[in-house]
């Protein structure tokens, strides 16, 4: 593909399908009855079962959307959508202004020890949240409003869209924290620990912040955004603080991030801003150092690596277990003996939760398929003694359990409510034994005795306690609880000689995230641990006296060790010191938006319609001129709010040529898809055409496709198994300007089905797959017709099928041997394989059925010798890493990622038999970052010598290429 079409169909993609494609991963049950309310500011569409939160969701919109307007200065301009999404067990939520004002919310409590554990009502605060968002993200002013005049919603038309990320989730999570009811991330324990490491480390530069990079902590949007807003409301002034948002609102030119800083601060721009900004935070943080300083406890780490080691448990011989993080490879669950050596059990997702170690079994709760749309977390069993680890409930949507005796007794979440169920294992049979108020959470649970258990409970907008349950009578009754501080988590403590129970409790008492004593008789607290960081999950071993938990540190979350040991300082004296005050004035709301039960006038509720939000709500124009052509293009795209209906179109006119060009997509509840696309490719006339074609349009050739999809994907826990079926038409007419008589059209007729398995892993800092395998099988059937200007017509058919093996073996750490083998087989009655040519990279074209384009690299396009009916390719390929950059240019839009390189050995024939054509060669890959993660770009430069003569290159010249595409 020529280098000006590659550019206009990235640009034609980026405009039109931007927004559709950022969310295709979304996927609603379309088998789910969806309802739609409505109020003054919102339309909320919900599942069957969600008709409260639903109702409550408009309350909360109505209420804090005018209080936003009114601090950022702006109503939006379109009524939210808002979804209500059951897709997963993990809460948490996203918010975009094109095509419309949209949010999806997902209907379900946050749970564990992280950092969106602090919060008041969570609807209420995530809700919040993503209004805030909403509203900042669409407001625009002056230059950067009047384009939407013309061009409607366009996305560039949302200039604070453009801005580093740290700027929009800062102003979100400034302003869901209330200093005055001490919730929300902005004045967390759990944040607080994070930036104290971060300060006490070294505090990362702007160019390590402003774009998405590896490196810890990964929130650092969340961790260094808010922290920016409150210096700003400190340092100059509220007012300072809005105006850097309508300065921002107000650039026609996006990224440009160095005009707010100086209009609105002393700054000279943003990284003179930023110096400043880093030495408030260290100064804020330099009381909690002193303090700490002289007081930490003493410990050992068992994990070296940081970021997510998770869920440590303990057996009776001493023996720990934890899910183990690895940068480079898959999650294991990983056992250290006494000796401290350490062996992967079983592989697990990253966020798995052990909840119990015997003599024979390891059990754990981790994300699962539920249906081919929704997540569930479920119990798993696995067998110490044989190695093998089974699915023990489907669909349960369990946070957290205990296992006592033959019942497992869990905390489960359905329809947005938490309830502790009691599942028989025998008989596999649930029943509910204890349900939370609506919008109350359980966190953890623990089993006092066969009769007993005790779990943390947030009731409404308090605090996080400790209470009690009655397995016998269902009675609760509240052990341990405060007005200011959180206890997030409990587990079994070290007995006493006085057979008084002793828990162990991560709680934020002092505003430090640490491990606490609690004594089950007096309803005391002994701290356990005092740290720089922070510590949570702790676990008693019997066998060694020790206490087993996470250590958090500026490299993210380790398993470590200390001697079981109350620690002993007078934590009183220390709290002024370890309590941050108030930076500034903050955002609060006038009052909670809403009561928990409202008995306002409920919304009508209606049957959700698509027609409602899919029409288009902007459009953009494309333009090519060379001295083939002079085409002008019409962009259009549309989606509705379930993303239902997902739709694009592109139409064009060559001025030049007399032709139009027509390219459309469609897809239905992302299993049904219809593309459309019409072309033309062009040759011109060189010095020896007549006068008029010199350098004009001698060869004319139009490229109809035209293809009809259905998909499915069956997921299990590390794989995917996705079938394809459907018919592809494929149109080419060559119309030759100076000899009309070698005119003719070549239409080809494809159905088939294909199936495409993976379970190819990708690593944190992995550069490719790099464990696990791609596999793929297409069974086709070809119809051929041909008609020719000085010939008769005619046709044939024949079978076609093709099997490709992509293995990914890793080597050390992200070093990977890739290896491939592809073979074919066409009827000659069939269309042919071109081992000469690469498949389309239109977002209109597919190239699953009817894929007969395979590159060989080291042997240029369209190279005769190349094309046959039985082919062949094998490849072996070493990927290295060369540098992890993960930093941008300060305050400039562009930085740059991994830059990993790559030697291969490629062989194929056209015809299995026949010649081989080898080549061998080097290629370079760059990740570089374009417009703060806007549009991040992996990058490739190859180069293949080839071992073979072609007629396109009887010479056998080195063949030099350069390709790029969107990185995820």
């Amino acid at each position: 593909m020529p280098l000006y079409r590659l550019l206009y169909a990235v640009l034609v993609s980026t405009l039109s399908l931007f927004w559709s494609a950022a969310h295709a991963i979304e996927h609603f049950d379309a088998f789910e009855d969806w309802h739609t309310k409505k109020s003054e500011y919102a339309s909320v569409t919900y599942p069957e079962g969600y008709e409260v939160l639903a109702n409550r969701s408009l309350e909360i919109v109505d209420a804090v959307i005018p209080q936003l307007s009114q601090f950022l200065d702006w109503k939006p301009e379109s009524t939210v959508q808002i979804v209500l999404s059951n897709e997963t067990d993990r809460a948490n939520g996203y918010a975009t202004p094109a095509p419309y004002n949209r949010s999806v919310l997902y209907a379900t409590l946050p749970s564990g020890v992280s950092e969106l554990q602090d919060y008041g009502e969570w609807f209420d605060f995530l809700i919040l949240h993503e209004m805030t968002h909403i509203v900042h993200l669409d407001k625009a002013r002056d230059w950067s409003y009047a384009p939407r005049y013309v061009f409607g919603r366009n996305v560039f038309t949302f200039s604070n869209l453009f801005q580093p990320n740290f700027f929009k989730e800062g102003l979100a999570t400034y302003v869901e924290t209330s200093w005055d009811h001490h919730t929300g991330r902005g004045q967390s324990a759990f944040f607080n620990m994070m930036l104290r490491s971060e300060v006490a480390s070294g505090l990362l530069p702007l160019g390590k912040v402003q774009q998405t990079t590896r490196h810890w902590p990964l929130n650092k949007a969340y961790t260094y955004g808010f922290p920016f807003y409150q210096f700003l409301d400190e340092r100059y002034g509220i007012d300072a603080l809005t105006g850097y948002i309508d300065t921002t609102s107000g650039q026609l030119v996006p990224f440009v991030v160095d005009r707010p800083a100086r209009h609105n601060t002393d700054a000279t721009g943003l990284e003179d801003l930023w110096l400043e900004y880093m030495q408030w935070v260290e100064e804020r943080y330099q009381g909690q150092l002193a303090a700490l300083e002289g007081t930490t406890t003493p410990f050992s780490k068992i994990s070296e690596n940081g970021y997510f080691n998770i869920s440590p448990k303990v057996d009776a011989a001493g023996n720990i277990y934890y899910a183990a993080f690895d940068p480079y490879g898959p999650s294991y669950i990983t056992q250290v003996d006494g000796a401290g050596t350490k062996r992967p059990l079983v592989r697990v997702k990253s966020n798995a939760n052990i909840i119990a170690v015997d003599e024979e079994h390891l059990w754990y709760i981790q994300q699962s398929p539920c249906t081919h749309v929704t997540y569930s977390s479920d119990l798993y069993r696995y067998n110490l003694k044989t190695g093998q680890s089974e699915k023990v409930t489907k669909c349960g949507h369990y946070t957290d359990g205990v296992i006592l005796n033959d019942r497992f007794l869990g905390v489960k979440v359905l329809h947005a409510q938490r309830s502790i169920v009691e599942v028989d294992l025998n008989a596999k049979v649930e029943t509910t034994i204890f349900e939370a108020a609506n919008f109350d959470n359980i966190g953890s649970l623990i089993a006092i005795n066969d009769d007993t258990l005790a779990f943390t409970y947030k009731a409404g907008a308090s605090k996080w306690s400790v209470r009690s349950l009655d397995l016998n009578t269902g009675k609760s009754d509240t052990i341990l609880e405060s007005p200011i501080d959180n206890y997030f988590a409990i587990e079994s403590g070290r007995p006493s000689d006085n057979s008084t129970e002793h828990f162990i409790v991560t709680s934020d008492k002092d505003g430090l995230i640490e491990l606490w004593e609690l004594d089950l008789t007096s309803k005391q607290l002994q701290p356990l641990t005092r740290s720089i960081g922070g510590a949570s999950d702790g676990q008693y071993d019997v066998a060694n006296d020790r206490l087993v938990f996470r250590s958090y540190s500026e490299n993210g979350w380790d398993i470590a060790e200390a001697p079981y040991k109350v620690q002993r300082y007078n934590s009183e004296s220390k709290e002024t010191s370890l309590r941050l005050a108030k930076p500034g004035k903050g955002f609060e709301l006038e009052a909670s938006p809403v009561p928990k039960e409202a008995a306002n006038a409920q919304p009508v509720t209606q049957t959700y319609s698509a027609l409602e939000t899919v029409a288009p709500t902007s459009w953009f124009f494309g333009y090519q001129n060379d001295n083939a052509q002079n085409t002008l293009s019409l962009v259009l795209s549309g989606r509705d709010a379930l993303n239902f209906h997902n739709w694009g179109l592109v139409v064009g006119r060559d001025f030049e040529n007399d032709v139009n060009k027509l390219q459309a997509s469609y897809t239905l509840y992302n299993h049904f898809t219809a593309l459309y696309s019409k072309d033309y490719d062009y040759a011109l006339g060189g010095a020896s055409a007549p006068p008029e074609f010199v350098d004009k349009t001698t060869l004319l050739e139009e490229n109809e496709n035209i293809a009809l999809l259905a998909h499915t994907d069956i997921p299990f826990d590390f794989s995917n198994l996705r079938i394809i079926g459907g018919g592809n038409q494929e149109q080419r007419a060559a119309d030759y300007l100076l000899n009309p008589a070698l005119n003719n059209t070549l239409t080809v007729n494809t159905v088939g089905l294909a199936v495409q398995y993976t379970d190819a892993s990708y690593a944190l800092y992995g550069i490719s797959p790099s464990h696990g395998r791609i596999l793929s099988m297409n069974l086709e059937r070809d119809k051929l017709e041909r008609d020719f200007q000085a010939a008769n017509t005619d046709s044939s058919d024949g079978n076609v099928w093709t099997v490709e093996w992509n293995e990914y073996l890793s080597l050390y750490n992200a070093h990977t041997l890739a290896l491939r083998v592809m073979q074919g087989y066409a009827e000659q009655g069939a269309d042919v394989f071109d081992l000469g040519d690469s498949p389309s990279s239109s977002p209109f074209e597919q190239a699953i059925i009817h894929g007969r384009d395979y590159p060989l690299r080291g042997y240029p396009d369209r190279t005769s010798e190349l094309v046959g009916y039985k082919p062949e390719i094998y490849s072996a390929e070493y990927r290295f890493p060369i540098a992890y950059v993960d930093q941008g240019l300060s305050s400039w839009p562009i930085g740059l990622n991994t830059v990993s390189g790559a030697v291969f050995y490629e062989a194929g024939s056209p015809n299995r038999g026949s010649r081989m054509f080898d080549a061998a060669g080097f290629e370079l890959n760059i990740g570089v970052d374009l417009g703060y993660s806007t549009l991040p770009v992996a990058t490739r430069f190859g180069v293949a010598v080839p071992f073979d003569r072609t007629n396109a290159a009887p010479d056998k010249d080195t063949n030099i290429y350069f390709g790029f595409g969107y990185r995820l």
